[in-house]
């Protein structure tokens, strides 16, 4: 049996960005109200954070889960749909989605359980980003072993670069690795809370927008004790400011790239410190581009962090999009030979006993089945 929910009021967020992002709402919490007023359908939820005039205005969401607080000369940048008022997943033919075909880009010999260990990894990666519906599968031709991933409601541009991403990050002080990304050196990473984790500082110029963002994570003891030995080797400099700083930089490098540096403080000299400050940038065309741009980096950055690289680059051999237009077809179809059916039973039965009482148990129990299963 699958239960109703018997709560589906409001609206369910299903794609945040921007201010509203960096400020904590998630992608499933519901929103019930905005500045007190209660919000019933998707039309209300718009029409109440929109703004005009470009009038910097105050905004109170209230969510299933809590209470947020914004000041936005702009709309706010939230999509929502209507909560499902069933806990049926649709799945991808019917609510349209992406279906990915990837590669490992490896020369070495790809057994089955490799790309057991990778599907795991790639699915608490897509779980950690806020996918769930999803299926991966592993799918054999003749010479190579390939991974098929099918996510439910999520348009190609959304997933395409993300999936693909070996993910793998290494913090390095001069040319030492002090702490990779995965829970064997990350234990925490902090998310989802202004307090230890957002977009801090934000401009714009005539080359257009930059932010910088910034979160907390936590080093293992091994990993801390790493960071002690390689930084206890360096030399205590002062810069032009009167501040002193150890001789090298650490460097955050994510699939051999270089995403951020930062000097290291003399007082962290030798000190097996578990608490690391991560920041990295965002850029685009104005400041809101590049806020959204900081936004959609630090949620990537702090993903890998959490779940590790990929044991493999992938390389997408097959992507495409799947439209719901066939699902909704299809459901609509469903329910018009499911009620064509069920009046044909009942017909049946009243033909051959000509007895209400007979037919009104009969067609409440039936009805009640189908409540029952479909929820």
């Amino acid at each position: 049996m699958i239960s109703p929910k018997l709560d589906v009021r409001g609206v369910e967020v299903t794609s945040v960005s921007g201010i509203v992002s960096s400020q904590g709402i998630s992608i499933g919490e519901r929103i019930l109200e905005v500045n007190g007023k209660s919000v019933n359908n998707v039309k209300e939820f718009r029409d109440t954070i929109k703004v005009e005039n470009n009038s910097r205005d105050k905004f109170v969401i209230g969510t299933n889960i809590g209470e947020y607080a914004f000041l936005s000369n702009e709309t706010l940048e939230i999509e929502a749909k209507v909560p499902s008022k069933t806990r049926i997943q649709k799945g991808l033919e019917l609510e349209g989605g992406t279906r990915i075909l990837l590669k490992p880009d490896t020369e070495d010999f790809v057994s089955e359980k490799d790309i057991s260990d990778l599907m795991e990894v790639l699915k608490n990666r897509l779980n950690v980003y806020g996918l769930t519906d999803l299926k991966l599968k592993m799918v054999s031709t003749a010479d190579e072993k390939l991974v098929l991933i099918e996510i439910a409601g999520v348009g190609r541009e959304e997933i395409e670069g993300f999936v693909a991403q070996q993910g793998k990050f290494e913090a390095k002080i001069g040319n030492e690795t002090v702490f990779r990304g995965g829970k064997e050196d990350i234990p925490f990473v902090c998310r989802d809370d202004g307090v230890c984790s957002g977009v801090h500082s934000c401009s714009e110029d005539a080359n257009g927008g930059a932010c910088r963002f910034q979160f907390t994570i936590k080093l293992s003891p091994e990993a801390a004790r790493k960071h002690a030995d390689v930084t206890d080797k360096l030399d205590i400099i002062t810069t032009e400011g009167g501040q002193k700083i150890l001789s090298e930089q650490i460097e955050f490098h994510l699939d051999g790239n270089l995403i951020d540096s930062l000097n290291v403080d003399a007082s962290l000299k030798g000190s097996a410190s578990t608490d690391i400050q991560i920041s990295g940038p965002g850029y685009g065309r104005n400041q809101n581009d590049a806020l959204d741009d900081a936004v959609k980096n630090m949620g990537e950055l702090q993903t890998v962090l959490i779940t590790g690289s990929l044991p493999y680059e992938l390389e997408i051999v097959g992507l495409e999009s799947i439209s719901p237009v066939f699902g909704q077809s299809l459901i609509k179809n469903v329910f018009l030979v499911g009620f064509i059916s069920l009046l044909g039973v009942l017909s049946v039965i009243y033909i051959r006993y000509r007895e209400w009482k007979v037919l009104l148990p009969v067609a409440i129990t039936l009805v009640s089945e189908i409540f029952i299963i479909l929820g």
